[in-house]
């Protein structure tokens, strides 16, 4: 997350088990990273696969971070809620570890 309303990177491949951690390195701004279609401007911009619990950060601030978990395997798409409409918008694919 950055003061240019980015998330780097925006796409990630990751397997299930795996915790993400979302660091703020703005300077200014806070930020959030939610899968919560009720908090988006646009539903569209969030998903989760069937059977995953959504998520959200809330306010991240400056030097602060977020992790999450991912256990259920699938596409999820998610937002940052103040700067979705311009375009901070993410997607984890999560496969299913190997046994």
């Amino acid at each position: 997350m950055t003061d240019d309303d980015v998330l780097k990177p925006d796409m990630l491949t990751i397997v299930a088990g795996t915790t993400v951690e979302w660091k703020n390195e703005s300077h200014h701004d806070a930020h959030t990273v939610t899968t919560d279609a009720k908090i988006a401007a646009d539903a569209s911009d969030v998903s989760s696969p069937p059977g995953a619990a959504i998520f959200n950060s809330g306010k991240i601030q400056p030097g602060q971070s977020f992790t999450h978990q991912f256990t259920v395997p699938g596409i999820y798409k998610y937002i940052c809620e103040p700067h979705e409409m311009m375009g901070m918008t993410g997607q984890i694919d999560v496969k299913r570890a190997a046994h």
